[in-house]
């Protein structure tokens, strides 16, 4: 169940990342409809999909642990950076400070390192 668990987690991320790769790659097609809507759906469901990554990444860890809390995981690293991003996206959706913005996308891409050094060496962080 936990590698269940795990794969719609990196489904969720990727859909969370979908607004800055659509920005940042599609510059060229801004100006038609279908990727404006496309683009306004993805940045409509990235907050809930971000409390969501927190809840399915800690029952993942919870699962696959066997119920034992350990702090010395590339996972428990991973969710840690996912709390730290989300808490950026948070006072940046509150103060709308362009700094912590900035400070916001450095940390989604500490979640895609965090991620991928989880994914090819789980287990203790070394």
């Amino acid at each position: 169940m936990y590698v269940v668990l795990a794969w719609f987690n990196v489904a969720f991320i990727a859909v969370m990342l979908m607004p800055y790769l659509m920005k940042k790659l599609g510059k060229s097609q801004m100006k038609k409809n279908g990727f404006r809507k496309a683009l306004k759906a993805f940045r409509t469901i990235h907050r809930p999909l971000g409390a969501l990554v927190l809840i399915v990444g800690g029952t993942h860890g919870y699962l696959a642990l066997g119920g034992i809390l350990r702090l010395n995981t590339t996972g428990t690293l991973l969710w840690g950076v996912l709390i730290i991003t989300g808490v950026f996206g948070g006072t940046y959706a509150m103060s709308k400070n362009r700094t912590v913005f900035k400070i916001h996308k450095f940390m989604a891409l500490m979640v895609v390192v965090s991620f991928f050094y989880h994914y090819l060496m789980p287990g203790p962080v070394i």
